[in-house]
């Protein structure tokens, strides 16, 4: 998920960093130049804890998350091999 920011301050970003990294569904989280401000990885059961998650985060702050960019990956493998065959 990428995060665009507004109105970000360290002690918002700071927040919002803590934020995630207590969710047990959050994987990690990036500080990133260029498209958004920040970006985290996370698994969830399904569509709607994903949207729930985005809703909690928007709701716990407000006045900062201007939108969000969301890549859906509806099944994970396990073993990936990212070289040609």
């Amino acid at each position: 998920i990428f995060l665009h920011l507004e109105n970000i301050t360290e002690d918002k970003e700071k927040k919002i960093i803590h934020f995630l990294k207590s969710r047990k569904e959050v994987l990690s989280v990036t500080k990133t130049i260029g498209f958004c401000e920040l970006e985290f990885r996370s698994i969830t059961l399904d569509i709607h804890e994903h949207y729930k998650l985005l809703e909690e985060l928007k709701t716990a702050f407000p006045d900062t998350i201007k939108s969000h960019n969301s890549v859906i990956y509806y099944k994970f493998h396990q073993a990936l091999n990212y070289f040609p065959f």
